[in-house]
């Protein structure tokens, strides 16, 4: 997807690369606010030098519908263009165990 990458990820965690991330702290804030409030998701890590945010989630949780919504809401302030289709693809493609 354009404006991010998979830099790591397995069961109950991704880490992304985010460009528009690097020492952006009203970005950082933004991102954890929506992130947060999303069902399914634990725990927020962001690297600002580096422009990664790890998320740490209960999968079967995050992977309802109503989170996945929830979910396309937070990716909406940064990659507006992300649909739930990709999103449940890129669960599905780097997550499941």
């Amino acid at each position: 997807m354009n404006g991010f990458e998979v830099r790591d990820s397995g069961p109950g965690f991704i880490t992304l690369a985010i460009a528009e991330l690097r020492e952006n702290q009203d970005l950082a804030r933004e991102i954890q606010d929506r992130f947060s409030a999303v069902r399914g998701i634990h725990q927020l890590e962001v690297d600002l030098t580096e422009g990664w945010l790890t998320v740490s989630f209960n999968y079967r949780q995050l992977t309802s519908l109503f989170s996945l919504l929830a979910l396309r809401g937070a990716f909406a302030v940064v990659f507006p263009e992300v649909s739930v289709g990709e999103l449940t693809s890129l669960l599905g493609a780097h997550i499941q165990g």
